[in-house]
């Protein structure tokens, strides 16, 4: 009760901002049965007590779209181990269902129940799961003890325990100390992610270090048909000179587009394009207009089809629901908006060059592994506070560049687009180092058959 009463009085004192925020972008407007009832689609009507016999049941719960692309290797290798298992996936952002029912139509998407202990009872009746799986770090208290009651086990994968987060949980470590301890297990990505939910109250036997999901995910095939679809429709040609900036936030994209407008005036860069993709596709019609406003030539993506092909999963996002007038195979553009849900990782594979946004300013960075590890000559701006880790990885290896302010981010352009050896020697130190540091997805599921194992066990004795 005293979790309901706290989520109420938070969400009591936040409606206002709510109501806003929803009535501005059009968030929060879906599956309010599933959030606040708990009222998802039954996993399996048939099923209503877990036998031993059954299959087992994943649930995996991934907030937004970054996490629920992370999940892509882990659900191939679950279902590699246990070929009869069945997926559930829950999401909590709009974006991150959009992207989920189209990755993994194949299995059983819904929103994430909002921690009630009621809505919370009603999801895990419903889905009657054997393990939840929580990407980096969702710890729900009324989740966790309702799940737990019920037979089921979580785990944390992928996780991350930054420093200001770890913080803010030690102060409430009095409240939240035995919720860390019901965790069957977790997969910190670092040493000092895992010591710190050890000191939230994790059983220190149960932390492990894994790795980071997230550089099993990226792609380093430029020649995926994915891209070369892109690259046919766009009309480039292999050598052409491509300066992607993906997720970008206000006010980055002004910043994007002038610097590219003051590059472009050279003479010797008039060939130069550039793919910009915001952070939120929703701001896609905000940044056009930015676009509008200069003399290139541009190309707004949810405007247009591009038409791929889809052979997996995750490729049936290429397909967007944005009116069917194909895109046509020239190259009478310079600049593409890039506004649709998780085709980020494609674009990246055109990139000459790459600036990671959300680094300046506030926000603490976007996940910089995926034009690293396609071969990309990389820049992120001074704030990358949310990928540390990662960062402190690649600097390391000289695979990235920080750039201080703004003002040294055309210099930076300029200094790779006239240096082909300097651009190809960072690529290549940041390809080598992305492959190095596979194998995160592995070592979780590893983890997964071992307690499971474990509990399937001791369930019997």
């Amino acid at each position: 009760m005293l979790f309901n009463c706290l989520y109420l009085l938070a969400m009591l004192v936040a409606s206002p901002w709510l109501l806003y925020r929803s009535w501005k972008t059009g968030r929060y407007r879906d599956g309010w049965s599933e959030k606040w009832l708990g009222k998802v689609m039954p996993l399996d009507v048939s099923r209503q007590d877990r036998h031993d016999t059954d299959p087992p049941v994943f649930w995996l719960h991934a907030v937004s779209v970054g996490e629920v692309q992370v999940l892509r290797t882990l659900i191939q290798s679950i279902l590699k181990n246990w070929p009869n298992a069945k997926i559930a996936i829950s999401t909590t952002t709009s974006t991150g269902m959009e992207l989920a029912q189209k990755a993994y139509s194949e299995h059983h998407v819904f929103y994430m129940p909002f921690d009630f202990t009621w809505s919370v009872r009603e999801a895990c009746r419903r889905i009657r799961p054997d393990w939840i799986i929580l990407a980096e770090l969702e710890i729900w208290p009324n989740l966790i003890s309702q799940a737990t009651s019920m037979g089921c086990q979580l785990a944390v994968v992928n996780g991350r325990l930054s420093e200001n987060s770890f913080l803010g949980y030690r102060k409430l470590k009095w409240l939240l100390q035995a919720t860390f301890r019901r965790l069957a297990f977790v997969g910190a990505q670092d040493s000092a992610y895992a010591q710190r939910f050890v000191s939230m109250g994790v059983i220190p036997d149960r932390v492990h270090v894994t790795g980071s999901l997230k550089f099993d995910g990226a792609s380093i095939r430029r020649d995926h048909v994915e891209i070369q679809t892109r690259r046919q429709q766009l009309g480039l040609r292999e050598n052409a000179m491509v300066w992607v900036a993906g997720s970008t936030q206000y006010p980055e994209e002004q910043l994007i587009i002038d610097t590219f407008r003051a590059i472009r005036s050279i003479d010797r860069f008039h060939q130069l394009r550039l793919i910009l993709v915001p952070r939120h596709p929703e701001r896609g019609d905000e940044v056009f207009k930015l676009m509008e406003s200069t003399l290139f030539r541009s190309i707004q993506r949810s405007k247009v089809r591009i038409e791929v092909s889809p052979h997996d999963s995750i490729s049936a996002d290429s397909l967007s629901s944005a009116p069917s007038s194909l895109l046509p195979p020239n190259d009478d553009w310079d600049i593409l908006l890039a506004d649709t849900i998780g085709e980020l990782r494609w674009w990246w594979g055109l990139a000459t060059i790459a600036f990671v946004g959300g680094s300046f300013g506030t926000r603490g960075g976007q996940n910089m592994i995926e034009p690293v590890a396609y071969g990309v000559a990389t820049s992120v701006g001074p704030n990358t506070r949310n990928f540390r880790d990662i960062m402190r990885i690649f600097l390391e290896a000289e695979a990235i560049t920080i750039l201080k302010s703004p003002n040294d981010l055309s210099s930076w352009v300029i200094e790779m687009l006239d240096s082909p050896d300097l651009r190809t020697d960072m690529g290549q130190r940041g390809s080598n180092v992305a492959a190095h540091h596979r194998g995160a997805t592995e070592r979780t599921v590893a983890l997964l058959k071992r307690y499971h194992e474990h509990y399937s066990i001791s369930n019997k004795l």
